[in-house]
């Protein structure tokens, strides 16, 4: 894979106003070589080069100190992984041989549109964004229940939006240290704007939702510094999402709940002037501290008489590490 990349950032009325055209060259050259095994019964290659130009603009407009809004539009490209070729060595035809046929996947396009605004000012920084990706080709990784092989198909558009609010705010030294607060919260509407046909699936419908994406996700934290010394304490809830089925790629009905996890964080860099080692910085890490059962990933699938069920990925629980950084 190779690429070159050009941008300039244009200063218009007293550099109130920047405008960030850029230009990409991406290329990509792959191919898969496969030998007789267990999954082929034939060896072969196939290979394909893909290249494509992806253009990007921003505009960003402040007119007054520490407040801005901006706006930006992208195109760009996803080059098929290694797992979209495995298919096109020992296909069958229509004579029951096995054959080599061409790679016919396509690669995946987005178009991007955000507009957003910024606001900083005596210690606080505040964001909101609105968002919009068009995709084409969207991926779909498959697999066959029978020789338990993956693959990558395209399968029609899709669009992805939402928004996204941040706010931080510095409260400087308070009683003992100094503190900072956080926030942060988005939403994101992931759904098929086109109607395929998905292998072991059958047909999905436009408007049906993509897996893995929760639609709502908050961060909040506390933060305290004192010389040296860190500490910081965050809570993130991610809300329902849909999942895969197991061997089509796409989703069926199923949902993973929304979970809510509390992580804390110390730490302590302690400077050294005497010895070869100019620093050491102790770090002290206790992940859901309420030890909270939760599922981050799941495929759904059914059993033998057709009732659905979830094969879930779990959430670590209650989990206490610390770490030791030299610097010399």
């Amino acid at each position: 894979m190779a690429s070159a990349y050009a941008q300039d950032d244009v200063g218009l009325f007293d550099h109130t106003v920047h405008i960030t055209p850029g230009v990409k060259f991406l290329d990509a050259y792959t191919i898969s070589s496969d030998a007789i095994g267990i999954y082929y019964p034939i060896g072969g290659t196939v290979a394909n080069n893909q290249h494509f130009v992806s253009p990007t603009l921003g505009i960003n407009y402040a007119p007054l100190p520490g407040f801005s809004v901006y706006a930006s539009w992208g195109r760009n490209i996803k080059f098929p992984n290694i797992g979209a070729y495995y298919s096109n060595i020992a296909e069958t035809n229509a004579a029951g041989q096995y054959v080599v046929v061409p790679v016919s996947i396509k690669p995946e396009y987005v178009t991007d549109y955000e507009l957003g605004t910024r606001y900083r000012h005596a210690g606080f920084l505040g964001s909101v964004d609105a968002y919009r990706e068009y995709f084409t080709n969207t991926f779909v990784n498959v697999t066959n229940p029978t020789t338990a092989l993956s693959t990558t198909t395209n399968g029609g558009r899709s669009r992805y939006q939402g928004i996204e609010l941040t706010l931080e705010q510095h409260f400087g030294h308070i009683l003992v240290g100094r503190w900072l607060g956080y926030a942060n919260y988005s939403y994101n509407q992931a759904v098929f704007t086109s109607s395929f046909h998905s292998t072991y699936a059958g047909q999905v419908s436009a408007g049906q939702p993509l897996a893995n994406v929760p639609k709502n996700m908050v961060n909040v934290g506390l933060g305290w510094r004192l010389g040296g010394i860190d500490a910081r304490i965050g809570a993130k809830y991610v809300g329902p999402q849909y999942v895969n089925q197991q061997f089509a790629g796409v989703p069926g009905g199923l949902k993973i709940p929304g979970y809510t996890v509390t992580n804390i964080g110390l730490f302590d860099t302690i400077p050294l002037h005497e010895v070869d080692v100019k620093s050491v910085k102790l770090a002290l890490n206790i992940d859901n501290v309420f030890n909270h059962h939760y599922v981050v990933a799941a495929t759904s699938n059914s059993d033998y008489y057709g009732n659905p069920y979830l094969s879930v990925f779990e959430g670590m629980p209650f989990s206490v590490y610390g770490s030791a950084t030299l610097t010399f």
